[in-house]
């Protein structure tokens, strides 16, 4: 007798543990399930798998036919890159054939600075490229990483071109960066050797230095090193209760009060304070360089008239910029060196951010003190405005006190006088009854 044929089964998806996770897993020794639960015979009279009726005529699939679902999408990409490169895409509101337009006509009304790096960082390799040129179906079959993929490596020259088109969408706000920085140095150069309260404090603090080394080896100093500034608060009073930069900031406000204009005076440290000409320089050798790159392209693409033209008009409008920046920055360089010449320090690679950060954080150090004290003293007058209304509620409590003693010796006085005269009373009746009888 002929054995029954078997049915198909519904399929169960699901991900398999590898084999080597399973050991000291719950699944290691797992006890079998009883032999009826995984019975084929019984699960197939639930689960068998329906072939669906076709209504083709022909043997083409139901996709073809137009009666499925769309196309299977074929994806040739590794899936983890594929996955990665899908993210990205995500990005974009655009079709991927209008981004890569987009990117061939440099087009920054389409693509911004961001979505042109992100393109940057996921082009297709060398052997992406053979596997989709490989590809002889349908370019629209492929699925969107690929098909991605497959419009780029279509385009001329395409990471130059990517890397010319980030540099334009760039430029302006490298170059806007750039003019602040040096702009900023500059300014805080002036302030610095115009400020009257810098010298001031200097001076002040040279003599009372002076004063505190008398007779040492480092008495009789002419200047210092201005880092020592941000150090004042190591000399400690006796005490312990005070140090010296609290003491110079208290005797500031007691008598002189000049030196705490400082801050004002030297308003663009603190932006100086982040700058340093070694990234000025790299920063603007960047600029010209980039600038160098699209003159080489613009000779390397000359037969492609929409990328020479969109080349052509930015170096048209951009092409001066870089040399003016370095002028600038070599003025501003000018400018520190006469401020370092005049604190008699040095210019490094970190400069000039290491001496504005000097002077801006004592001048956060001052800012704090003179704080410090106008708050003492705040809180000094409210003690003393709390302690005069306590003495004023305590008068007026006093008073109200005394009022009622007052009244109470009053109103003691009328009732004993009421007495008196309830008491004399009868005896006037009397004597009145007696004389009209009379």
């Amino acid at each position: 007798m002929a054995a029954k044929p078997k049915k198909k089964l519904k399929l169960l998806h699901w991900k398999k543990i590898p084999n080597n996770k399973i050991p000291k897993s719950i699944w290691d020794g797992l006890q079998a399930a009883p032999g009826p639960l995984v019975a084929r015979d019984a699960l197939e009279l639930v689960f068998y798998d329906q072939p669906k009726e076709s209504t083709k005529v022909s043997g083409k699939s139901d996709s073809a036919a137009g009666g499925g679902g769309a196309p299977q999408k074929v994806s040739l990409l590794d899936l983890r890159r594929a996955q990665t490169v899908g993210i990205m895409l995500s990005r974009f509101k655009l079709p991927l054939d209008a981004v890569a337009r987009a990117i061939q006509r440099m087009d920054a009304r389409a693509l911004t600075l961001d979505d042109v790096n992100a393109v940057r960082s996921y082009l297709p390799t060398d052997d992406e490229v053979a596997l989709l040129q490989a590809h002889k179906g349908d370019p629209s079959s492929l699925a969107p990483p690929d098909l991605h993929f497959w419009y780029l490596m279509r385009i001329p020259l395409l990471q130059r071109r990517l890397e010319a088109f980030s540099y334009l969408l760039s430029f302006d706000s490298r170059v806007r960066a750039l003019r602040s920085s040096i702009k900023s140095i500059q300014l805080a150069c002036q302030e610095v050797l115009s400020s009257i309260e810098l010298r001031f404090i200097l001076a002040t603090v040279l003599g009372v230095g002076n004063t505190l080394n008398e007779g040492t080896f480092a008495g009789n100093a002419r200047g210092f090193k201005v880092e020592l500034l941000l150090r004042l608060g190591e000399v400690k009073s006796a005490e312990g209760d005070t140090d010296l930069i609290k003491y110079l900031a208290q005797r500031f406000h007691n008598e002189f009060p000049q030196p705490f204009a400082l801050p004002a005076s030297l308003a663009h440290s603190s932006d100086a304070a982040k700058e340093n000409f070694l990234d000025l320089d790299r920063e603007i050798a960047l600029i010209m360089e980039g600038m160098d790159n699209i003159a080489d392209l613009i000779l390397d693409a000359e037969q492609d008239s929409v990328l020479t033209g969109v080349l052509e008009a930015f170096r048209a409008r951009t092409a001066d910029q870089p040399a003016a920046l370095l002028a600038s920055l070599d003025k501003a360089k000018v400018e520190f060196d006469k401020v370092a010449a005049m604190l008699v320090e040095e210019r490094t690679d970190a400069s000039p951010g290491v001496l504005f950060r000097v002077l801006h954080n004592f001048c956060d150090l001052l800012e704090r003190c003179r704080n410090g004290i106008l708050q003492r003293e705040a809180e000094k007058v409210a003690k003393a405005e709390r302690a005069l209304k306590a003495q004023e509620k305590l008068r007026a409590q006093e008073a109200k006190a005394s009022e009622s003693r007052r009244a109470g010796l009053v109103a003691r006085g009328k009732r004993r006088l009421l007495g008196a005269a309830a008491t004399l009373a009868p005896d006037v009746l009397v004597s009145a009854g007696d004389t009209c009888i009379g």
